[in-house]
């Protein structure tokens, strides 16, 4: 685990997702879908730096369906 120079970048199907900073590491991001998004898999793309300057990124997925 290393320091992070700042709170965690969230994108969720393109769009920015409110992420909560977090003094023990651990980041929760919120993301409410709009009205336009279509229903199926959306990306979710989380990049973080670190104190030296280092980018890294993850990627995952969520399915978006708005049946009641």
């Amino acid at each position: 685990n290393e320091a992070l120079a700042g709170t965690p970048t969230v994108l969720v199907a393109g769009r920015a997702a409110a992420v909560a900073p977090s003094e023990d590491g651990r980041h929760a991001f919120l993301f409410t879908p709009a009205a336009s998004d279509p229903e199926g898999t959306a990306g979710i793309v989380v990049s973080v730096r670190d104190l030296a300057g280092n980018v890294a990124s993850a990627q995952s997925a969520v399915i978006l369906d708005f049946t009641p």
